[in-house]
């Protein structure tokens, strides 16, 4: 039998490594840099392995691979936590975490550009691994379409998304992401989600959601007032998803409860062939 060829130091750095990619998966999504580490970590060991040991120490280590990576996600999503009532309190700009500045005024302008109006900056707080985290959102909307524009900025992690979203008479909420998002961890009905694109322009992630309007999810209506409806909308669906047991209470946040712990984690791992 052929001798392993690396040594405990190294697989144990392997592992580490795996534990890493499968954590930063799940909280930043199937970014490039998550998808060039898992890809460099598993052609360059399984290639290690298929040269020295044979095809079949290779076949293994990917699935030791894949199941740590399962097991770091399980664990992200054990400790992600759902405010069971969001609330968003005004702020103003300099509330918008530094590294995030930039891209703010880059996507505010192309959305401007595009006919939407600035309706206001809010703050919003939800936790991880029992610590209180941020998210700073602006909020755009256009008089004459049925579309509306959040920004998000989050202290930690370091993440600015894009989402534009419309609702339908029959209660269809339709978002358009740039980035992973909670809505696609789970199963509801009345929560459509598309993903674009990170690095789609603003012209190209508009002409995507509108796509979107064509299809048989019922008539979108005009929006009034963004921040009011993006809390309707996000309690109604924590609402469904504690109904149909997909959360749980956990004082005043909702955790995913350990039986639908791996359904979770292969939709995110799902996403990683979006």
């Amino acid at each position: 039998m052929a001798e392993y060829p690396f040594p405990p130091m190294a697989q144990a750095l392997v592992l580490l490594v795996c534990a890493a990619l499968g954590a930063a998966h799940f909280v930043w999504g199937p970014t490039r840099p998550v998808k060039i580490g898992v890809a460099l970590l598993v052609v360059g060991v399984a290639g290690g392995l298929t040269a020295y040991t044979g095809q079949a120490d290779a076949l293994g280590l990917v699935a030791v691979v894949l199941g740590v990576s399962v097991v770091a996600m399980s664990a992200a999503v054990l400790m992600h936590r759902l405010p069971i009532e969001k609330s968003l309190a005004p702020v103003d700009v300099s509330s918008c975490p530094r590294y995030g500045r930039k891209k703010l005024d880059e996507w505010t302008r192309g959305f401007e550009s595009l006919g939407f109006s600035h309706r206001g900056d809010y703050e919003s707080p939800w936790r991880f691994a029992g610590q209180t985290r941020r998210a700073f959102i602006r909020f755009l909307s256009h008089h004459s379409r049925t579309t509306w524009v959040e920004i998000h900025v989050l202290d930690e992690p370091k993440i600015a998304a894009r989402l534009m979203a419309s609702r339908t008479r029959e209660g269809v909420y339709l978002p358009t992401v740039d980035r992973q998002a909670n809505e696609e961890f789970f199963r509801d009905p009345q929560t459509h989600v598309v993903r674009v694109r990170s690095a789609a322009t603003c012209a190209e992630m508009l002409r995507r959601h509108e796509d979107r309007a064509v299809e048989p999810n019922g008539s979108p209506i005009v929006v009034e007032d963004p921040p009011s409806l993006h809390l309707e909308i996000y309690n109604g669906w924590i609402g469904r998803l504690l109904r149909s047991r997909q959360l749980a209470a956990s004082g005043s946040s909702a955790r995913i409860p350990i039986g639908h712990v791996l359904g979770a984690v292969f939709r995110v791992m799902a996403a990683w062939f979006h």
